[in-house]
């Protein structure tokens, strides 16, 4: 059969310049009637996910159900169905955009599992990767392994360069407690210099940083990461989170900045670079973001108690004392109180130890009530 589309991608998906679409990825159908087709159901989103992750201006989203394409931000749903014709395997696709609820691309094809799924990414995406295996055999094995959290090993003695097979079994050893099993597996993995799939290479190298509580090696591997799949809020938010975590807060603000421009209505995104450039020495500009955060809706008084927080961090203890003021008298519920206490503590750090028992005097006085 042939594919059937509706333009380029740039037109019929409707991709904004400096957009991303989210394509959410859920499990095929198998409306065949043959049960040993149900694997294809369960490999058809991991394979297209391997394939078009890092593609640029695609962001793809794993779910069970389109609930879950919803609940992740996705602007896009991909539906399929598996069925035979004529003893072939057949697949049929379609893209939802979740705005308008139109189908605005359709797929149909007609031959192996793995070739199929290959002529589908590549009629999402042109530049879609190619799947580190070819063998169906070896695909349906790994499917089976993953469903049933065993038998990884056999399927690594057919497909030793499998990234995303090793990450899977990784996954499964982790879930079950097994730390030097999991370890052991990573480590197998990242010593094969032809080991396929650089993305699930970071991804095995952040594991292995997290079971090794490796701080510094976190931040590196998530740095990877978000290089690899630049449009993925989750890994750049990650990789801003593991920088600051090892207190490489300019590399933080770095993350934290693409992080905003991938989601801009992330406000606590932008609190947390306000602390980052506070703690890398740029209090000018955490004022700034700090400010600017402050204007959310809703994030007024917890953008005042930052803006004392990082004052207070410099040494502006006057200044700090204001803003801690200002916080606890938009919103007093919001740290109970605490407002208070840390205003006292500015004004004492200040020198003003009268003025520092007479705030702390409120603050009892408060917690009282």
């Amino acid at each position: 059969m042939a594919v059937l589309s509706l333009g380029s991608p740039a037109c019929k998906r409707g991709v904004a310049p400096n957009a991303f679409q989210r394509l959410a990825l859920i499990p095929f159908e198998n409306l065949s009637g043959d049960s040993t087709l149900d694997w294809v159901s369960t490999a058809a989103p991991a394979v297209l996910s391997n394939q078009l992750t890092g593609i640029p201006k695609t962001v793809v989203i794993i779910g069970g159900a389109v609930r879950d394409a919803y609940a992740q931000g996705a602007t896009e749903v991909l539906h399929g169905y598996i069925t035979r014709r004529a003893g072939a395997l057949r697949i049929d696709a379609q893209i939802e955009d979740l705005t308008s609820h139109k189908t605005v691309e359709r797929f149909e094809d007609s031959g192996g599992a793995v070739a199929t799924l290959d002529k589908l990414a590549h009629a999402i995406d042109p530049a879609a990767h190619a799947f580190p295996i070819q063998d169906p055999t070896v695909l349906e094995a790994w499917v089976k392994a993953v469903r049933a959290q065993a038998g990884f090993e056999d399927v690594v003695s057919r497909a030793p360069d499998f990234a995303l097979l090793y990450l899977t079994w990784t996954e499964s050893l982790v879930a079950h407690n097994d730390r030097a099993g999991a370890l052991k597996v990573i480590e197998t993995a990242l010593t094969r210099p032809s080991l396929k799939g650089d993305t699930d290479r970071a991804r095995l190298e952040l594991m292995k940083a997290e079971l090794e509580a490796d701080v510094p090696g976190r931040a590196a591997a998530f740095a990877r990461l978000a290089k690899l799949t630049p449009g993925d809020p989750n890994a750049v938010r990650g990789a801003a989170e593991a920088n600051f975590r090892a207190r490489r807060f300019p590399q933080a603000v770095e993350a934290y900045r693409a992080a905003i421009a991938l989601d801009p209505n992330n406000a606590a995104v932008l609190n947390l670079m306000g602390y980052a450039q506070a703690l890398g020495g740029d209090l000018a500009g955490a004022r700034a973001t700090l400010e600017e955060y402050a204007k959310r809706p809703g994030q007024e008084s917890n953008g005042l108690d930052s803006l004392g927080e990082v004052h207070f961090f410099h040494g502006k203890f006057a200044e700090a004392e204001k803003y801690f003021l200002q916080s606890h008298e938009k919103n007093p519920a919001l740290i109970s109180g605490y407002g208070l206490f840390k205003a006292a503590l500015s004004r004492r750090l200040a020198g003003d130890a009268p003025g520092a028992d007479a705030l702390d005097k409120l603050y009892i006085e408060y917690r009282a009530r």
